[in-house]
This record gives structure tokens, sequence and C-alpha cells, in this order.
């Protein structure tokens, strides 16, 4: 970063710069800035002494960019314009109101954000900021005000408040389903294709514990396919 610092010109250079190229006029920058032309002129001939290039084809009554001009206006006009942005989010609103949520990635996209738009029109004053991850870890220890969270909620240190229960039931492609005239017997479920979800953070009902649970055998693992994201899971 100090081998950055060197390399950077001073901020006001860069502004009067900006200005002159937007507005193709010093005197028009001047105002703009509400300072004088030669102040501007000042300005942009040390830019240009510490660059080593010239910036501007001066005229006796306007200026125009020069190539190099051209290639450095397109930089500092976004250069300043991402700091403009960064500082109006980190700047003090009394009116702003900004609702941190993290989840994971399949509470997210399966239910969260399709439900998004009602808060939003509820609380148009309200920005949202969504971060999702799927280490259940990273959900317990990052910088948040809500996380949602598949558990049985009693972790310590948190307000725990229960959104929905989870009903869980086989399901099947239709046209796997075509495959069986009849249909599928509950008890063929265990020699099915069946997709299953193995990721070991999460404590998601799977095969093994749906199986014995409802009293079948365990499945042919030779006839299973694992995945260890539940939105890839049903999207298969």
């Amino acid at each position: 970063m100090q081998d950055v610092r060197k390399k950077l010109p001073h901020l006001d250079p860069l502004i009067a710069f900006e200005a002159a190229a937007r507005l193709s006029s010093f005197a028009l920058a001047a105002r703009e800035l509400n300072v004088t032309a030669p102040a501007v002129s000042q300005q942009i001939r040390s830019l240009e002494t510490g660059l080593g290039v010239s910036l501007f084809q001066r005229g006796h009554r306007s200026v125009q960019l020069t190539d190099r001009g051209k290639l450095f206006q397109n930089s500092v006009s976004i250069a300043l314009t991402h700091l403009a942005n960064a500082a109006d989010e980190v700047r003090i609103d009394d009116d702003f109101q900004q609702l941190e949520i993290v989840t994971d990635t399949s509470i997210a996209g399966m239910w969260l954000v399709p439900h998004l738009h009602r808060f939003e029109a509820r609380h148009p004053d309200c920005t949202i900021r969504l971060t999702t991850t799927d280490v259940q870890a990273d959900l317990l220890s990052s910088d948040f005000q809500i996380a949602i969270v598949h558990g049985q909620g009693n972790w310590a240190g948190y307000e725990s408040i229960l959104l929905f229960e989870e009903e869980v039931f086989p399901v099947c492609a239709p046209g796997y389903l075509d495959r069986y005239a009849a249909g599928i017997k509950l008890e063929e479920l265990p020699v099915a294709d069946l997709l299953d979800l193995e990721y070991e953070q999460w404590h998601w009902m799977n095969w093994a514990i749906w199986l014995t649970e409802t009293g079948l055998p365990l499945p042919d693992t030779r006839r299973k396919m694992k995945m260890n994201n539940y939105p890839l899971v049903i999207d298969a």
C-alpha cells in the first residue's frame, strides 16, 4: 500500500482535471468547483508535472484532451465515482436503514429471495444486505442482524424464533415415475435410484434417516447419487 500511495496524485488536482475534461473548459470547471480559473489551471499543471505528460492541448479560449488525457479521464472518472459511492455507503444517515441477513444458499434461493419483495414493499426506506454461506460455523460467527439457519434453535448466545416446521416426503421427476406403471411402492424406495444430500455440517434429513424412521431398510449405496448442495438435489 505504501508503494501505491507514492504513485497516487493528490485528490484536488484529480477533481480539477475531471471537471475540466468533462466540461472542456478551465473556466467552467472553476465555476463548478467554486474556485478561480487560474487555480484550476495550476492544479492541472501540477498534475501534468507529476505524471510527466501533457493532459490538455491549450487553445486561446478552449482546451482539448490529448490522447493520454482521454485515457486518464476515463480512469479518473471511474475512480472518483467509486470513492463518492463508497463515502455514501459509510456516511451516517439517520433516515437510512440497512437490514443485514445471512443464510445458506438453499434457504436464500428457494424461500427467502422469492418473499423479499413483500418486505421491500412494506419497508421502502430499508436496504437489504443478503449474505449466503453453506458453512454453518460462518453463519453463527458473521457480522449480521438476522441469521436464518436450519436446526433446532438451541444456539448459545442467540435468540431464536421458529419460522416454520419442516415437512419431508419423497418426490421424483415425472419421467422417472413413468417407468413404473403401477407407481412406486414405499417398500421399493431402498432399491430405487436415489438422489441424496451429503453434507456433514448440516443436520438435514437424508434418505438414511428418513428410511430408518419409516421402518424401511437402508438404501443400496450403489443406487445413490450424492450431492453436497440442496438446490442441486432438487434440480436433479
